[in-house]
C-alpha cells in the first residue's frame, strides 16, 4: 500500500472520477463528503490554510481517502498550534465526514493513514469533529493511540436530526406528532392557501440561482434581526452557498425552494438531493413567513415532492423542537481529537475539561 499527498487544488480537481467512485463504496456516502462539495468548500475557505489530501494505493486503485489540511489555530501570543482538521467542515455545519474507507478495510487503511500523519506531518493535534457516531470506529483509534503513545479524547457532539421518508406522503404524515399532523396539514397548509395566493417552487430555474441564494440570505438575516441575533449568513458563506448552488445545479442535485405568498417570496429551503438523501441545508423564513407559519408549509410541500423518491430527510444538526415533531429522531457526530507534539498534549488536557463540564455529552477517555 501506498500513500499520496495531494497538496494544491489542481491535483485535487483531477481526482473527481476516483473520489466519489469510492466515496459510493462506503457506508459514509454522504454529500459533504463528495468531491464537489469539498473542492467548493476549499475554493471558498481554504486560502489561510494547507491542503493535505492522503491517498491509499494499491495496485494502483484508490482504496482510501483522509480529506484533510493543515491550519493555524489558538491565539499567535498564547500557546500558537498547528491543526489538522477534515475538509468540507467548519464553520459551515456539515454533518457525518469521515476518512473515505470502505468499512471492511478501515482497520487495516486508517492506521496507515495514523502512521503517514505522525511520521510526515509538523502538527501539535488532529482535530476530526462531525464523525459519524455510526461509523467512527474509535476502536481503531483507541488501538493506534495505545501503539504510538499518543493520546486521545472523544466526546458526543452534536444530535443531527434524521427523518425516514416512507413511500407516499400519508405515510410521512402518519410518522409525525399527531397533534402537530393536525396543526401542518389542515392548519398551517389549507389556512394559508384558503386566505392568500400560494405558489411553491421546488427549484431554482437556471439563470436564477444566484437571486436565489440572495434572496435566502435576505429572509435569514431579517428574520433574526427581529431578535437582536446576528445571522449566520456572512459575505463568505453568501459566496458559499453561491458557488455550491452552480455546482449542485450542473450534477442535478439542487433542491433550493421557495414558497411565494401573494407574489412575495416568504420562506426558502436551501436543500440538496443526493442518491436516497435530502439534506435541509438551509432555512430562510423571514418575519412575515414566520407570522404565516410557512416554514411549516414549505417543508410539507418539500417532503410532498420526496415521498418515494427518497427515503432519508436530514435536518441537519441542532435540537430544534419542529424537527422531531416531524418524526425526526437523532442521529449524533462525535469529535475526536488525538495530540501531538506541545502545546497538543497540554491543549487535548483542556477539551477533556470542557467535554466533562458540558451537559448531555458524553466525554470517552481512550488512553491513559
Amino acid at each position: 500500500m501506498d500513500i499520496v499527498e495531494i497538496r494544491d487544488a489542481e491535483q485535487l480537481a483531477a481526482m473527481a472520477g476516483e473520489w466519489n467512485d469510492l466515496l459510493r463504496r462506503t457506508a459514509n456516502n454522504h454529500v459533504f463528503l463528495t468531491h464537489e462539495w469539498i473542492t467548493t468548500w476549499w475554493e471558498v475557505y481554504g486560502a489561510e490554510s494547507e491542503l493535505l489530501v492522503l491517498l491509499a494505493r494499491e495496485d494502483g486503485n484508490v482504496i482510501g481517502i483522509a480529506p484533510l489540511y493543515i491550519t493555524q489555530a489558538g491565539r499567535a501570543k498564547f500557546c500558537p498550534r498547528t491543526e489538522v482538521r477534515f475538509l468540507g467542515g467548519h464553520p459551515i455545519p456539515a454533518d457525518f465526514v469521515d476518512f473515505i474507507i470502505p468499512e471492511d478495510r478501515k482497520s487495516d487503511i486508517l492506521p496507515v493513514f495514523l502512521d503517514y500523519l505522525s511520521a510526515n506531518a509538523a502538527w501539535h493535534m488532529l482535530v476530526l469533529k462531525s464523525l459519524n457516531a455510526d461509523t467512527a470506529h474509535l476502536d481503531v483509534f483507541r488501538a493506534w493511540c495505545e501503539r504510538s503513545g499518543a493520546r486521545m479524547c472523544a466526546c458526543q457532539e452534536h444530535p443531527c436530526p434524521v427523518l425516514d421518508v416512507p413511500g407516499t406522503m400519508d405515510d410521512v404524515l402518519k410518522n409525525m406528532d399527531r397533534k402537530f399532523r393536525k396543526n401542518v396539514k389542515n392548519g398551517s397548509v389549507k389556512r394559508l392557501e384558503e386566505a392568500h395566493e400560494v405558489q411553491f417552487m421546488p427549484n431554482a430555474p437556471e439563470g436564477r440561482v444566484d437571486e436565489y441564494v440572495d434572496t435566502l440570505g435576505r429572509l435569514h438575516m431579517d428574520r433574526w434581526a427581529t431578535v437582536d441575533v446576528e445571522g449566520q449568513f456572512t459575505d463568505e458563506r453568501t459566496v458559499f452557498y453561491r458557488r455550491l448552488a452552480h455546482v449542485m445545479q450542473e450534477r442535478g442535485w439542487l433542491r433550493l425552494s421557495a414558497l411565494d405568498v401573494d407574489g412575495q417570496v416568504v420562506t426558502m429551503l436551501y436543500g440538496i438531493a443526493y442518491g436516497e438523501a435530502f439534506y435541509a441545508l438551509q432555512l430562510g423564513c423571514g418575519p412575515e413567513g414566520r407570522d404565516l407559519r410557512a416554514g411549516n408549509v414549505i417543508f410539507y410541500k418539500v417532503l410532498e415532492t420526496l415521498a418515494g423518491n427518497a427515503t432519508v430527510f436530514h435536518f441537519l444538526r441542532g435540537e430544534e423542537t419542529y424537527k422531531y415533531k416531524w418524526g425526526a429522531v437523532n442521529r449524533c457526530t462525535i469529535s475526536t481529537c488525538i495530540s501531538g507534539r506541545f502545546p497538543g498534549t497540554f491543549m487535548l488536557m483542556a477539551k477533556r475539561e470542557v467535554c466533562k463540564r458540558r451537559q448531555n455529552r458524553t466525554q470517552i477517555e481512550l488512553t491513559p
